[in-house]
């Protein structure tokens, strides 16, 4: 099942662009209070929505921002993957394997999990990940994975634009920020836009990742999860993982509609119990 696309998708643009804001009021309220406890909180919304961001540009990842692939691919870096310094067409390739190889010894996901085998088991406490990945014992996974994806990205123009992209677009927001001549401000907004995704970024991603696939031989299926768990690690509805591998051309906004509830049973060749998601 597919869904017709639009020649682009404005709601998805919408979305984007409401993390954005987020992000720009956080930045400038951290800023203008200048206290250690509201840097700190602001670290952990701008990892919220950095992930929310991720998680759009896998639409795009799917082509389904835009019927055009050349608009589809410059919103999703533009607005995703630039910022946050991967290659889109690298996580593409790195995604869409994962799709073909779900739970096999060829999935990609499951190779680089696998090098950190101890943190990605079932019986691993999911708190104690979180509270360390928050101070940054997740960092050295996240460039794993960064060098994996980035490994995977097209070798011709389109990869070399790709890697040019993620030199220039921090350049050019600092290159705005500086224009007045307030270096302290550049340096406190590149202080917790890399310091948030060092840390509550991969956090979050690793407590959402979690609900996916750890501890299944295909992927969970979830009930939809408490407000404040959509808020901080399941935006954008992708908690609707299990639907999205049945329904991959679905936009993930569109995927409620076709979830059926968990007591039903999951069709298709999902072996997991229904699960929701959690800290435990």
């Amino acid at each position: 099942m597919k869904c017709q696309r639009a020649f682009f998708d404005f709601w998805w643009l919408a979305a984007v662009a409401k993390n954005w804001l987020v992000i720009v009021l956080t930045v400038a309220l951290a800023w203008h209070l200048n206290q250690v406890f509201v840097y700190l909180l602001a670290v952990l919304v701008i990892g919220t929505r950095q992930h929310a961001l991720a998680v759009l540009q896998h639409d795009g990842t799917h082509y389904l921002v835009s019927r055009s692939k050349r608009l589809n691919n410059l919103a999703m870096n533009l607005f995703a993957a630039w910022p946050l310094a991967f290659s889109a067409t690298g996580y593409r390739r790195y995604h869409l394997e994962h799709h073909r190889t779900l739970g096999t010894k060829d999935d990609p996901e499951l190779k680089t999990y696998g090098r950190f085998a101890n943190k990605w088991s079932p019986d691993a406490s999911r708190l104690k990940l979180f509270v360390t990945d928050l101070f940054g014992f997740g960092a050295a996974e996240l460039m794993v994975l960064w060098g994996d994806i980035m490994a995977s990205r097209e070798a011709g123009p389109e990869g070399r634009l790709e890697v040019l992209g993620i030199i220039l677009w921090p350049a050019a927001i600092g290159g705005l920020l500086v224009s007045g001549g307030n270096w302290a401000l550049l340096g406190c907004a590149a202080a917790l836009w890399y310091g948030s995704l060092f840390t509550s970024f991969f956090a979050i991603f690793r407590l959402r990742a979690y609900c996916e696939h750890v501890g299944s031989d295909w992927t969970h299926r979830m009930s939809k999860p408490r407000l404040w768990r959509r808020l901080l690690f399941l935006p954008e509805n992708t908690w609707l993982h299990w639907e999205h591998h049945q329904w991959p051309g679905i936009p993930l906004r569109h995927l409620k509609a076709l979830a059926l509830e968990p007591a039903m049973g999951a069709p298709g060749n999902s072996t997991s119990a229904p699960t929701t998601a959690g800290l435990a």
